[in-house]
């Protein structure tokens, strides 16, 4: 309900054989099946949903409710709804059941005030959702974890439980810290290969480098053996 957000009369089936899926598919080839499986009761159901619209005042009454069972097979019920709740009655599959909602505080159903229908129970039976459309789920998350709980309690009958508020405080940041480097492997070679390259400097500024009146025949001797060399 709370993801749909229907209005006014609902009829809630559940899918508890997952056969929904296959009648999709066979819709178009074999439709009498599809009929005939929902005709078997395939889907189970529920029970019916009464969704006001408008703005609900919260814990304001939004309307007077007042069920007849068929068959004398129940009390009459007279009830007021509050504004921002769910309201549940228990009424069988085999039941049904004359229903009188009357709104106030600018609520309607299928834009009406008042509502008078029969209807037919189910698992869970009569669902009133007096919460409003749009449905408002809270500000900010604190909000929320203080109607969401209720709304289930209500539906269900399950104990009330508060929400830890612990669970409602943010997760402390991570410190992110760069790893530290790790020296790189000396290589082997690596003081051949300086030797190498101061060499290479040597003969180039020998080569390019100096006056050619200040060198000496030894000098000369040697660069002409290193061209040679070279060449």
């Amino acid at each position: 309900m709370d993801a749909l957000q229907p209005t006014g009369v609902t009829t809630l089936h559940a899918d508890p054989y997952g056969l929904v899926s296959a009648m999709g598919a066979i819709a178009t080839q074999e439709p009498s099946a599809v009929v005939q499986l929902l005709d078997n009761d395939s889907l189970s159901v529920i029970g019916t949903a009464i969704s006001l619209t408008g703005r609900p005042r919260l814990d304001k009454p939004v309307a007077k409710i007042k069920i007849i069972p068929e068959d004398d097979e129940g009390d009459v019920v007279e009830d007021v709804i509050l504004g921002g709740h769910l309201w549940t009655y228990h009424l069988a599959g085999h039941q049904s059941a004359k229903v009188t909602i009357r709104c106030r505080g600018g609520m309607r159903i299928n834009g009406k005030r008042k509502l008078q229908i029969t209807l037919r129970g189910g698992t869970l039976g009569i669902i009133v959702d007096a919460r409003g459309r749009p449905l408002m789920t809270g500000r900010n998350v604190h909000e929320r974890a203080a109607l969401f709980p209720v709304w289930v309690h209500e539906v269900t009958g399950d104990e009330l439980r508060d929400v830890d508020p612990t669970w409602l405080e943010k997760p402390p940041e991570k410190l992110v810290t760069k790893p530290k480097s790790e020296k790189k492997p000396r290589r082997r070679g690596r003081w051949r290969k300086q030797q190498e390259e101061t060499a290479d400097d040597l003969l180039d500024q020998r080569l390019m480098g100096g006056n050619a009146t200040e060198t000496t025949e030894t000098e000369e001797d040697e660069l002409g053996a290193l061209r040679n060399v070279l060449s």
